[in-house]
């Protein structure tokens, strides 16, 4: 059920590349080809495992789709730095896994908890998003991530205001 939505999301991020690359016609035909696939492995799936099958079958074309759009924009724009994407993305998994184990017990908490207020609730909600936010900005910045590094960095030397006499550069 979850390794679908992981390559939904792989998927819109691959055919926005191609948009970006003013490429519409590339993620039409592999969509087309994944459908007859989809629809090939759904009638092959229905007769053997019943409509547990459809699934699975959806799982396995869409899996094909960004396998074959990795593999056309490859060729497109060369050979990716694949240890290097991994080395980048690895962290923030991490910190997602982190953030996701934090927040578990909380969202258990809340969803055993029936508390007739909604500002109590939507309170509790803003606390946890808060808890969330607050675990993934500090595991990313534990595990080094370096856009965060940068980010705090420049916040860090940003002027105070633009009135200010020292923010102004000499000339």
């Amino acid at each position: 059920k979850k390794v679908i939505f992981l390559v939904i999301c792989l998927l819109m991020v691959t055919v926005q590349v191609f948009y970006s690359l003013k490429d519409v016609k590339t993620p039409i035909q592999v969509a087309f080809i994944c459908f007859l696939i989809n629809a090939g492995l759904g009638w092959i799936f229905m007769k053997r495992l019943g409509v547990c099958g459809l699934p699975l079958a959806s799982s396995i074309a869409a899996w094909v789709q960004w396998l074959l759009l990795m593999r056309c924009l490859r060729k497109r724009l060369g050979i990716f730095q694949l240890r290097q994407m991994v080395s980048s993305i690895s962290p923030l998994l991490i910190a997602s896994v982190v953030m996701g184990l934090v927040l578990s017990p909380v969202t258990y908490f809340f969803n055993q908890w029936d508390h007739p207020s909604m500002w109590i609730k939507a309170i509790f909600v803003f606390a946890g998003i808060i808890l969330g936010l607050g675990t993934y900005l500090l595991a990313c910045f534990w595990l080094g991530v370096r856009e965060l590094r940068t980010w705090f960095e420049k916040l860090r030397n940003r002027p105070e205001s633009k009135n200010d006499p020292s923010s102004i550069p000499d000339t």
